[in-house]
């Protein structure tokens, strides 16, 4: 039911978040058809162009029945990177290009606006009439585990010739894997001034004993901003993802079992510390692996205090030969996540 050119790869999602014609499905959906916009070819390519190459509009929503204002419109932060496993290995392989054009160049423009005119904001992009000469950007430390303390900045920059007077409220909230706010745990504002072409910056710190006991599934935080200056009446509106990292398990074959055999008892010593400053409770560390059997598929470990070091041994009894990957992950009621692995090499 496609014209012609729009056969070839399909686009499915084997997780769908919402129901497409009454049901939990979403595809196919021509790639050709995602690429250049042409979101009224079946099936849910409006859904799937919007998870690849949707621009991020700001609006303000008054009160009353007054029409929004769109506060910002932001281009680049969707689809930066698609990715796929690599064939026969464990690398990512980047099929960011058979989604959409280059991003930023004039087709990938043409592709969104296309989009846009056929969903069900039509009319979305118009000329913005107050000037925007205050950049703003949101920015965190880098590789922050669980359990560290870190800090969140803006970074101001000033493109006119006079003083600029910015305001703003920066915000933070735990989040879900799906980019779903649970709830604001910090909130500041600052007042700053700005030189004509200067630049300013502003810091918070995050203590962990205030993001912890408010993190869910994969350790996600968003920072919200709202900034006005005040000679302009410019505003600003962004955000920024945040995630933290988890400390790897530590996987470890014993000496003796460095050459392995088929039906050979191994045993794999797993290990894994603490990095919060809370007891983990119902915990435990579960395991998999192709071609490699197992006593018990799950080890129960009840808790860990706070900086304790939880160990446990994993024992297999390899059925296949060849590279055989052994995957371990530690979940608990206060943290999850927790994950490691190892090859093995059976004879």
């Amino acid at each position: 039911d496609l014209p012609a050119g729009y056969g070839g790869w399909q686009a499915f999602d084997s997780t769908p978040q919402e129901t497409s014609e009454g049901q939990y499905c979403c595809g196919p959906a021509s790639l050709m058809a995602i690429k250049n916009g042409h979101v009224y070819y079946g099936y849910d390519t409006k859904f799937i162009f919007a998870e690849v190459n949707a621009d991020r509009i700001y609006w303000k929503v008054p009160s009353d029945d007054e029409e929004w204002e769109q506060i910002r419109v932001e281009r680049y932060s969707v689809g930066k990177y698609i990715s796929t496993k690599a064939v026969g290995c464990d690398d990512r392989e980047d099929i960011t290009h058979l989604y959409k054009h280059f991003e930023g160049s004039e087709l990938e423009r043409v592709a969104v606006r296309e989009a846009v005119e056929h969903g069900a904001r039509p009319g979305t992009y118009v000329d913005q009439s107050v000037p925007e000469d205050v950049t703003f950007t949101i920015d965190t430390d880098d590789d922050v585990d669980i359990g560290e303390d870190f800090s969140v900045r803006v970074k101001l920059t000033n493109k006119s010739k006079q003083e600029r007077y910015v305001t703003m409220y920066l915000t933070a909230q735990a989040m879900y894997y799906t980019g779903v706010s649970l709830g604001k745990f910090w909130k500041q504002r600052y007042d700053v001034r700005l030189t004509p072409n200067g630049d300013g910056e502003v810091e918070g710190r995050i203590d962990a004993d205030l993001y912890v006991p408010r993190l869910v599934d994969q350790g996600g935080i968003k920072f919200f901003l709202m900034g006005h200056v005040r000679e302009t009446k410019q505003t600003f509106a962004g955000q920024h993802d945040f995630r933290l990292g988890v400390p790897d398990l530590i996987l470890q074959v014993s000496d003796k079992d460095k050459v392995i055999n088929i039906g050979q008892e191994v045993h794999v010593n797993v290990t894994f510390k603490n990095p919060i400053n809370t007891t983990l409770t119902k915990a435990g560390f579960n395991f998999e692996g192709p071609g490699l059997t197992a006593d018990d598929k799950v080890i129960p470990h009840n808790y860990t205090k706070p900086k304790e070091t939880a160990t446990a041994v994993v024992k297999l009894k390899p059925k296949k030969k060849g590279k055989r990957k052994l995957m371990v992950s530690f979940t608990s009621k206060q943290l999850t996540q927790v994950c490691g692995e190892c090859v093995l090499e059976i004879v």
